[in-house]
């Protein structure tokens, strides 16, 4: 699913448009803690041997955290409990 992240010609553009919308909606539906260990691994290049994969590990968490800080918005605003998972997030 990373890789749809990076595309090289307009008819994946499509693909790549609705991982993105995956990823925001993952983002806005499912708790961080489901997801940051993944990403973080991916991230550190330890779950694909890809160079690329850091990149595409974190255009993933861009669209993951926009969903997040929406529902943070939309709910009840940057109250104590949502600060403290953003810290948590920090701490990649």
């Amino acid at each position: 699913i990373l890789h749809n992240l990076n595309v090289r010609n307009k008819d994946d553009q499509v693909i790549a448009d609705k991982t993105c919308q995956i990823f925001h909606y993952i983002g806005v539906y499912c708790h961080y803690k489901a997801y940051i260990p993944l990403l973080t691994s991916a991230i550190k290049g330890e779950i694909i041997d890809n160079d690329d994969a850091p990149k595409f590990a974190l255009t993933a968490l861009f669209h993951l955290l926009t969903g997040f800080f929406e529902t943070v918005i939309k709910e009840d605003g940057l109250k104590d409990r949502k600060v403290t998972e953003i810290v948590g997030l920090c701490e990649l």
